[in-house]
């Protein structure tokens, strides 16, 4: 029921449609934290909890966004860093200072990259949980609400802290 003229007179082509639909779906995916991960005024805890509860509750909402938005960058990651300038906004963000501070003798990535792999990866290994009926729809939502709890622990022993 989609007019295809009118779709392709605005759009032009659906490479320019596909594009303006991914970059929607990166700029959700990670839009909500560069706020968090930018504000000075936030302590590295802070950003810490803010991170894994927006990304768990925007996962939760749209479980399949990020194995959407993963393979985009997977396919096309000078698109992605230009969409969202992830270079300037990670590298040169308060975040990383902070944990440079906090533990300078480890890579800063290290932080991040773990702390997105326990955030992210859960709703990416879904599907394998669900079909070796290890967990149900409910199950799931049960352990990514104790996530939500447990990874900011788990970070913050990473780093050294109580």
């Amino acid at each position: 029921s989609i007019n295809l003229s009118l779709l392709n007179y605005y759009f032009r082509s659906k490479e320019k449609l596909f594009n303006i639909i991914m970059g929607e779906k990166i700029r959700q995916f990670f839009g909500i934290v560069v706020p968090v991960i930018t504000d000075e005024s936030l302590t590295l805890e802070v950003k810490t909890n803010l991170f894994v509860e927006k990304y768990i509750e925007t996962l939760t909402e749209n479980p399949d966004l990020p194995l959407f938005v993963l393979n985009e960058i997977r396919n096309n990651p000078k698109h992605f860093v230009e969409e969202i300038g992830a270079n300037k906004i990670l590298m040169n963000s308060s975040l990383m200072e902070q944990i440079k501070a906090k533990k300078p003798g480890i890579n800063p990535l290290h932080f991040i990259m773990n702390l997105m792999g326990m955030s992210v990866f859960p709703f990416l290994s879904k599907p394998v949980f669900m079909a070796a009926q290890a967990v149900d729809e409910n199950s799931f939502l049960e352990l990514m609400q104790e996530r939500r709890k447990l990874i900011p622990i788990w970070m913050n022993a990473i780093l050294g802290q109580d």
